[in-house]
């Protein structure tokens, strides 16, 4: 039996519980009667106590305490919220440091711009001053804008507006509301309009430009229009109609135009460009235009009118005309003889049997591929610094007057001899699919110029999937280009996407100088995938099909278990196969091996001196022999049972991945280009002290759960990410880490932790030390923090403005000052031992877990986004979640909600629908602490809002509780002659008198049955109470209660 005692004034309290329910209830209705409506536009408090309301205000997905870049312009003095440094308004854009996602600016600003920042949201509402404006290059969806009547500029391009209102912006000269999704667009009361860019909206289709006479550059390209009306635009300087379903353009009043692309509108059949005599830039390619009148425009500087149906083309009068694209299949004859300007000619893809150039000696790109030409004079051509003349029918050129010359190409003609002695700043040659071989090839390869010392030039010589290829370069060849500094390739037909393959020579064995052996224990008939690139043929030996050698992976059929892939192989890919051996002993020219997912249990790889890249993850293998890797730059040889890793021949690794293996030691010291290191295990095996003091361009670290008990990295100031979690370390000395973004180092021996010059970390978890104090006022970027100590008594938040994850969970902080941290998303202050919580203000609040503390009030009123409510064990008499319309998950067992306060919980909720799965745990039916009571008609109205309510009955379900149906309201107690109880208040056992065999039952004040019995013959039953506690409870005997108190 409970001792302890039951006092009167306990004893009064309770006994008069019905009384007070009804009293409050009452007093509720009269408040709530009484309440005025709130006042609307009334000022609201800023969240730094400022109650001026900001000209401009933005949201960003910067993080804090990182750069952003900015312009003003203003009268008077400009402040801000959110930014470290002070407002320079000089009209320049300046950088700031953020100090939160959400900056407010005040004063009488003239010029904005927030270009490439990352805001999402942004208000000028409240900025009347404002007359240039460029937000472009973010993510915006809305631009209120009525407010800003003097605005002139606007720069808005490139985010997410589908709707732009600029019906009060009458004084706007410039308008760039590219890249959008704009559907409408209403511009004619901005009759000040001078430019217009409104490209790339894709869903317009029409524009009424009647009422803008001053424009001169309009851009409606990439957009449905399939009609323009420009009468009314004489000052038109620039038209840009690209990309739409134009069928005609009218011109005609537009006489000042001097440039105009109406290219890729391919149902448009004609234009009329001769009232555009000032006409200098002209783009019409890929339409269906068959003429094309240039006569009057004389001062035609570019004119495109490639993939259209004209078959003759007059420039005789463009005598200014600089750069000419013509790429035209209909085209027979081209006369530039009074195109003495000319830098730039594309004339591919057409039937021209002659090309003059004499006249075009400034011509500097030179563009004339897939003709009939069977002679080119470039004589003439010193400025000539590119020439593709591929697909035509040329014997010979003359290279010598062109010393500019830096790429050539020409494939696919006749040629039987070609010299570049007179070429040195060529640096690509593609001359496959000719006929030079012999004398003539080393000719050529000798004539190479040598590269530059650390570049590679690149020649395409061959082409060994051409039936009609007619070059021979020899491996000695090969061999003098290489040394030269050239890289010699196949074409092979397109091979690599165009890029062609490494080519050691005609003379060089195709196969048998390479081969590798693998051994599957798949059956014979089942599938294996491969992918395999290499150098000249390859034969696979052990499959039904032939090999395909590409870069894409290829399914091949076992004919046997042994499977030979004989060629020169330099990149192998067999992830996943059953494979229990692979021989790479003969495979010398291996550049990247991928064979993870196996069941490898060795590989030797000491004969692979050109292996870069490998991948051997998953095979449970013991050893991997590595001796002379000299050109290794990535391995990852991560869950297997290695004990070892020999990387004194490693010099150029750059990324070790060795995690989850059984390595006692691990040296790296002869890896100076290490950037990223993992030697990671789950298995907390005890691995000897890292030394990195050779590897100064570590980026990426970590060496969990390896048993470490010391660990430097005081020569590692490039470090990023650091984890080291799990561990045995006293000490961690990060002092010379200024690029640190990310600390795990959670479960350690560590006392003390400084961090105080990591200036860009965002992400740490120090949880489980021995810290009790850490300080992160200097760390501004921190946007996660997890520091749960046992001995961790005080936090101090004020430096973090951008926090979004805090989780102080077990740590004795009594309290929490969450002001100076606004934008926290998800808040675990679990067994902190706080009485009060404030996070109203924080409106990004999603997840709250603040459960086992002492909190007697929670208000969520600010807290909109909450999803998550977790605060079960605390000493919560009520819970409003009205305003928490998005919350879907809810404990709160274990606090001290009933009667009304329960039913007013429970209207609170937010109707949810069946597929929200929304729960609330609200009662542990085996907890002693438990004071919620939730009745039947509680859980009722619960379940209509589709709410699952739950019992957590002491870790029922592992954790997710049983469903509950509420219990059943006790009776009212009133004074009884029928039922006599002695003695009351009672001990260890009570009597009672009531008529002959009368059903009794006691029941504690929330309505839970506790015990029943019968009254004998006399009336009479002995209740035993040495099992309950203290405190109140009811007996029922028929339809009469009665109380009595247990001591």
């Amino acid at each position: 039996m409970n001792t302890n005692s039951f006092t009167s004034t306990s004893r009064i309290r309770l006994l008069g519980a019905v009384l007070l329910m009804s009293l409050f209830a009452f007093a509720s209705m009269k408040a709530e009667a009484s309440m005025k409506p709130s006042q609307l536009g009334s000022k609201v408090e800023l969240r730094d106590g400022n109650t001026q309301t900001p000209a401009i205000s933005f949201r960003t997905t910067t993080r804090v305490g990182y750069p952003i870049t900015l312009m003003f312009e203003a009268e008077g003095e400009v402040k801000a919220d959110g930014l470290k440094e002070a407002i320079v308004a000089d009209g320049k854009e300046q950088i700031y440091t953020l100090l939160s996602p959400e900056v407010k600016i005040y004063g009488n600003i003239r010029s904005f711009s927030c270009v490439e920042d990352k805001v999402v949201s942004l208000d000028v509402s409240n900025c009347p001053s404002l007359e240039v404006l460029y937000c472009s290059d973010n993510r915006i969806e809305k631009l209120d804008l009525k407010n800003n009547k003097k605005l002139t500029n606007l720069g808005c391009g490139y985010n997410s507006l589908n709707v732009l209102n600029l019906s009060n912006n009458v004084d706007l000269k410039e308008l760039k509301c590219q890249g959008n999704y704009i559907a409408n667009l209403d511009v004619t009361k901005n009759k000040e309009l001078r430019v217009l860019d409104c490209s790339s909206n894709y869903y317009l289709y029409m524009l009424d430009l009647k009422n803008n006479p001053e424009l001169t550059s309009l851009n409606i390209k990439d957009n449905k229009f399939n009609a323009i009306d420009l009468k009314a635009n004489t000052k038109l300087l620039e038209f840009n109609c690209e990309s739409n379903l134009l069928k005609e353009i009218d011109l005609k009043a537009n006489v000042a135009l001097k440039s105009f692309s109406c290219a890729r509108n391919e149902d448009l059949k004609k234009i009329d460009v001769k009232a555009n005599k000032d006409l200098e830039i002209l783009d019409c390619f890929n339409t269906r235009i068959s003429s094309l009148d240039l006569s009057e425009n004389k001062n035609l500087r570019y004119l495109s009118c490639s993939a259209t149906s004209i078959e003759t083309i007059d420039l005789k009068q463009n005598t200014e005309l600089t750069d000419l694209s013509c790429s035209i299949k209909n085209l027979k004859n081209l006369d530039l003889s009074k195109n003495t300007l000319l830098k730039r000619l594309n004339c591919k893809n057409g039937q021209l049997e002659s090309l003059l150039l004499s006249q075009n000696p400034k011509l500097e790109h030179l563009e004339c591929t897939n003709n009939r030409l069977a002679s080119l004079d470039v004589s003439m051509l010193k400025e000539l610094t590119y020439l593709d003349f591929s697909g035509n029918n040329l014997s010979e050129i003359d290279l010598t007057q062109n010393a500019k010359l830096d790429t050539l190409k020409c494939s696919e003609n006749q040629l039987t001899k070609l010299s570049l002695a007179e070429n040195p700043d060529v640096r690509l040659l593609i001359c496959y699919s000719n006929k030079i071989k012999g004398n003539e090839m080393t000719s050529l390869i000798e004539s190479l110029p040598i590269a530059k010392v650390g570049e590679w030039n690149r020649i395409e010589v061959i082409d060994t999937k051409d039936e009609k290829e007619e070059n021979y370069c020899s491996m000695s060849d090969v061999a003098k280009a290489t040394t030269s500094g050239w890289k010699v390739f196949d074409y092979e037909r397109f091979a690599n996407g165009g890029k062609g393959i490494p080519f050691r020579g005609n003379d060089a064995p195709a196969i048998g100088e390479g081969m590798i052996k693998i051994t599957t224990a798949k059956e014979v008939g089942q599938k294996i995938n491969l992918t395999i690139q290499g150098i000249g043929t390859i034969a696979i030996e052990g499959v039904k099909e032939e090999a395909q050698y590409d870069k894409w992976e290829h399914e091949y059929t076992l004919e046997k278990q042994e499977i030979t892939i004989k060629g020169i192989v330099t990149r192998l890919v067999c992830d996943d196969n059953a494979i229990k051996m692979i021989d790479l002993s003969e495979a010398p020219d291996i550049e990247e091996l991928s064979c993870s997912k196996n069941r490898i249990s060795k590989l030797d790889l000491s004969n692979n001196r050109n292996l870069v890249s490998l991948k051997f993850t998953n095979n449970a293998a013991t050893d991997l022999i590595l001796a002379y890797n000299e050109a290794l730059e990535y391995i990852d040889c991560s869950d297997n049972n290695l004990v070892s890793l020999n990387l004194t021949q490693a010099a150029k690794l750059k990324v070790l991945k060795a995690k989850n293996n059984l390595l006692a030691g691990l040296n790296v010291s002869f890896c100076p280009d290490l950037e990223v290191l993992d030697c990671s295990s789950y298995d907390s095996h005890t691995m000897s002290p890292l030394d990195l003091s050779h590897n100064p361009n570590l980026r990426w670290l970590d060496c969990s759960e390896t048993g470490l008990t010391e660990l430097n990295v005081s020569k590692n100031s490039l470090l990023e990410y650091l984890a080291c979690h799990t561990n045995k370390l006293d000490e961690l000395d990060l002092s010379n880490k200024p690029v640190l973004d990310s600390l795990i180092c959670y479960f350690n021996n560590l006392s003390q932790l400084d961090v105080s010059t990591c200036g860009k970390l965002y992400f740490m978890d120090c949880s489980g030390n021995k810290l009790t104090n850490l300080d992160v006022l200097q760390n501004i970027c921190l946007g996660e923090l997890r520091c749960s100590n046992k001995g961790l008594n005080s936090l101090n938040l004020s430096g973090n403005p951008g926090l979004i994850v805090l989780s102080c969970k077990n740590s004795p902080l009594k309290t929490l000052d969450l002001s100076k941290t606004p934008w926290i998303r998800s808040l675990d202050c679990t067994n902190t031992g706080i009485d009060k919580l404030d996070v109203k203000h924080l409106k990004d609040l999603s997840e709250l877990v603040c459960k086992r503390n002492s909190i007697s009030e929670l208000d969520l009123s600010g807290n909109l986004k909450l999803d998550t409510l977790d605060c079960y064990s605390n000493k919560l008499s009520a819970l409003d979640l009205s305003a928490n319309k998005a919350v879907k998950y809810i404990r709160c067992y274990e606090n001290q909600i009933e009667g009304s306060q329960m039913s007013k919980l429970i209207a609170s909720l937010p109707n949810r629908a069946s597929a929200d799965n929304a729960r609330i745990m609200l009662i542990d039916t085996e907890s002693q602490e438990e004071k919620n009571v939730c009745y039947i008609e509680d859980v009722t109205a619960a379940k209509k809002k589709a709410w699952r309510v739950l019992d957590y009955k002491n870790f029922a379900n592992n954790g997710e509780g049983v469903d509950y149906e509420g219990s059943e309201k006790a009776v009212c107690v009133h004074p009884s002659v029928q039922v006599r109880l002695f003695p009351n208040p009672a001990k260890d056992f009570l009597w009672i008198e009531a008529s002959a065999e009368e059903n009794v039952y006691l029941y504690s004040l929330s309505g839970q049955l506790l015990f029943s019995a019968v009254t004998d013959s006399d009336g009479r039953v002995q209740l035993n109470l040495t099992s309950l506690s203290a405190g109140l409870y009811v007996i029922k005997v028929g339809k009469t209660a009665v109380q009595v108190v247990v001591e």
